[in-house]
């Protein structure tokens, strides 16, 4: 690999996700019980409460992003068991393509299309998704409210020539709960900096539609709030030194829109602190 290629620093981003209706990040039941809950939320198998699964908002970022951009919606990804139909994503073998940059590419893709591997082209994904974990205050909430974070909500499917109900229970957390998240995004040059720009985008992407599963019966609406961007550079790994990090626009932003109305500044912000200057 060629030596000009090196980690020039890491944002670090964190928001609170509240939940402005019911949320529901659903996964299989572990025990069926005769008259239990079929559809159930995911939960941490150790505190038995619900979170919000890393891969499941970052598929909710990537894919809510591929369909505000002009990227063609070009690869299958083949699901386990017969008779079950692909699921189509953007994938490709270009190494400036922003999609594939930010969320990432599968290694193959590039040699499927035939595309020459270059030594200064990093293929790595930039952006990395924790697992968000209940606030403590909502946790509190919950012990005094609702135990174990979820509320059971009766649905109804009804025929449309007899009317006859066919009546579901479904599990959600309740609207009002918050969630702690935090993302990591590596930058190794200009546009990676300039990229900063996709990861707000899709957060401002899901934030106008939803979150989980169910979206279009009203589940999922949420918020971002308390949303704070602390770059470490590359220095900072050599000792942990406090100057080598910096909050970006140097405040915690109550909103989104509040921060993307700052988001040019902030991006030549990094440019500046780590030494890169814009492409003319």
């Amino acid at each position: 690999m060629s030596a000009n290629i090196h980690l020039r620093g890491v944002l670090e981003i964190e928001a609170i996700v509240h939940c402005v209706t019911g949320l529901r990040i659903g996964s299989g039941p572990e025990v069926m019980e005769i008259g239990g809950v079929e559809n159930v939320v995911v939960r941490d198998p150790l505190t038995r409460m619900p979170y919000i699964p890393g891969s499941a908002f970052k598929g909710a970022l990537r894919s809510h992003y591929e369909l505000f951009s002009e990227k063609p919606i070009n690869h299958a990804v083949v699901r386990g068991g017969e008779g079950k139909p692909p699921i189509r994503i953007h994938l490709c073998g270009e190494p400036d393509c922003e999609i594939c940059r930010v969320f990432g590419r599968t290694p193959e893709i590039i040699y499927k299309q035939g595309s020459q591997v270059d030594d200064n082209v990093i293929y790595t994904t930039r952006l990395k998704v924790d697992d968000a974990y209940p606030t403590e205050e909502t946790i509190k909430k919950w012990e005094g409210f609702l135990p174990g974070g979820v509320e059971v909500k009766w649905e109804n499917v009804l025929d449309r020539l007899t009317s006859q109900a066919n009546p579901r229970q479904v599990e959600r957390v309740a609207a009002g709960s918050e969630f702690n998240v935090k993302m990591s995004y590596k930058i190794f040059d200009e546009r990676d900096v300039d990229n900063v720009r996709v990861v707000m985008q899709s957060m401002k992407l899901v934030e106008d539609d939803y979150l989980g599963g169910y979206g279009s019966r009203g589940y999922g609406r949420i918020r971002f709030r308390n949303i704070s961007m602390t770059l470490k550079k590359r220095e900072y790994y050599n000792g942990c030194r406090d100057e080598s990090r910096k909050m970006l626009g140097g405040r915690v932003f109550q909103s989104l829109e509040e921060l993307m109305k700052d988001l040019d500044r902030m991006i030549s912000e990094i440019k500046s602190e780590l030494g890169l200057k814009s492409k003319q």
